[in-house]
């Protein structure tokens, strides 16, 4: 579902526009999640309305992603786009960690008024998308290096792969990607198997919470200042020191099971991260040209989700 959300939401971010997109995908989700509160307040489980709503709701936030991330581009310019990118990861992992507190203490009991929650805070975010955002017709020039991708406004979806930067990046996304999909999947599962280890009496599953929560105190803490030593570097220097120390990070959560090694590998992965991802995003808004924004954004979401 989340393939095909992407696949349509790029185009139409660049047809008709991102305003119009976020807005009609928030709305609609938000409805999504009202439903998923509905059915969930009743005493019988209806598997079938609630798994339907859900892939309503995946749908249609993929379809805004390429939207919101075209968005940030059409706003920004070569100067400021590592901070805005630097503290939207920082918001993110901020949010992420208030909302996983929240749902962890109240969701056994409370889930019917979380899942209407959401529902009302989508609602709410598109009414601030409506009064708050002037998306411009004409997206304002910035200046490109010369390896942009040259593109025509009548792009065809499969024409961008013509760009050896582009593919080059889609390569690259597909490897990073490869990467962090281990920590939530094999390197947890690795982790459960073989815990509680000698000396130490953590299960599997507080050692990954402890490793989740060092992660989001890292990027809370660390993030303005390592920004501002990045900001020094060339994107060439940050992207490989960054990248550098996230392949690090993840040897040592795959080779090692002590839990200082776990830590510090997780430590090494949160500050590459801070380091590499903003510098990647910049790099990326350069090099996609103006009028396809959204249709290259949905291709490298496409490679997530691949």
């Amino acid at each position: 579902i989340s393939i095909i959300g992407y696949l349509i939401g790029g185009r139409l971010a660049d047809n008709i526009g991102r305003k119009s997109v976020i807005i009609a995908s928030e709305v609609l989700a938000g409805i999504g999640f009202i439903i998923i509160s509905y059915f969930d307040m009743l005493s019988i489980f209806y598997a079938f309305p609630i798994l339907l709503s859900f892939s309503f709701i995946y749908f249609f936030q993929s379809l805004a992603n390429p939207a919101y991330g075209a968005l940030i581009i059409d706003v920004s310019d070569e100067d400021n786009r590592k901070t805005i990118y630097t503290y939207f990861m920082w918001l993110s992992s901020v949010a992420f960690a208030i909302g996983s507190l929240i749902g962890g203490f109240f969701f056994e009991v409370y889930s019917s008024i979380l899942f209407a929650f959401v529902g009302i805070t989508s609602l709410i975010s598109a009414l601030c998308s409506y009064f708050y955002i002037n998306e411009e017709k004409e997206v304002k020039e910035s200046n490109t290096p010369s390896n942009s991708i040259e593109t025509t406004s009548k792009l065809k979806f499969f024409s961008i792969f013509s760009s050896y930067v582009f593919v080059f990046l889609c390569i690259g996304e597909l490897l990073i990607k490869l990467l962090k999909e281990q920590l939530p999947n094999y390197l947890s599962i690795r982790i459960v198997s073989n815990y509680p280890v000698e000396g130490f009496n953590f299960t599997g599953y507080e050692i990954i919470s402890y490793l989740h929560v060092e992660d989001t105190i890292v990027v809370t803490l660390l993030a303005t200042g390592i920004l501002a030593i990045t900001k020094k570097l060339s994107n060439q220097t940050s992207l490989l020191l960054g990248l550098s120390l996230l392949i690090i990070g993840y040897v040592l959560l795959s080779y090692f099971l002590h839990p200082i090694w776990l830590l510090t590998g997780m430590l090494l992965i949160s500050i590459g991260g801070l380091i590499y991802l903003p510098t990647l995003q910049t790099i990326k808004a350069n090099v996609i040209p103006k009028n396809a924004r959204g249709t290259h954004l949905s291709v490298l979401g496409l490679i997530g989700a691949l």
